[in-house]
């Protein structure tokens, strides 16, 4: 690790904690647009998870600033649970840090609804469709986050896959081994 980012990992740029929300959004773009474009953007993150729809947003904003040539870093520390896996995926493997305590949580999307089907043959058909297209929607998309985790690692796309149907924690130093993170970060 060079100096540049082991004192950018020291002093993140951007700390975010708790659930992933639609403010986590407005907070990153603000340090995105006030930071030099020379130094490194470096996010701190610790979080259970929260909205899927906002992580990969978040990630949208990383690989933005990335194109535009700024570096960016990861620092996952004590939980980066589920959408946060999401977020952390974006960022090559090689800017991907976790502290030693820190334990990762990959799962498939989660969907919970209840399907009214109330009416004619056409209109339960109707709500039917629209709840399939949201769950073959959802495949798509958690496929694609899938294949940015899986990116630079040991695993295929299919592997991270496989495991993620059983809620599938691991600890930073078995990430480490299997190649999902750059390095265990210790300050």
């Amino acid at each position: 690790m060079d100096e540049a980012l082991r004192q950018a990992l020291l002093r993140p740029r951007l700390r975010l904690h708790g659930t992933i929300e639609d403010d986590w959004i407005d907070r990153l773009i603000e340090v995105i647009e006030a930071g030099a474009e020379d130094d490194i953007l470096s996010i701190e993150v610790m979080t259970t998870g929260g909205d899927a729809e906002v992580g990969r947003r978040l990630s949208l904003e990383i690989c933005m600033a990335r194109d535009r040539g700024r570096r960016v870093a990861f620092l996952g520390k004590t939980t980066v649970y589920s959408a946060g896996a999401t977020f952390m995926g974006c960022f090559r493997t090689e800017e991907r840090w976790l502290t030693p305590d820190c334990w990762l949580l990959i799962h498939e999307r989660q969907m919970q609804a209840d399907i009214p089907l109330n009416g004619g043959l056409r209109a339960c058909r109707a709500q039917l469709q629209k709840a399939m297209a949201e769950v073959e929607t959802g495949e798509v998309l958690q496929r694609k986050g899938f294949e940015d985790l899986a990116a630079g690692s040991k695993l295929s796309a299919d592997e991270v896959e496989r495991r993620a149907l059983e809620n599938w924690y691991l600890k930073a130093d078995e990430a480490l081994e299997l190649g999902l993170v750059g390095g265990i970060f210790e300050g």
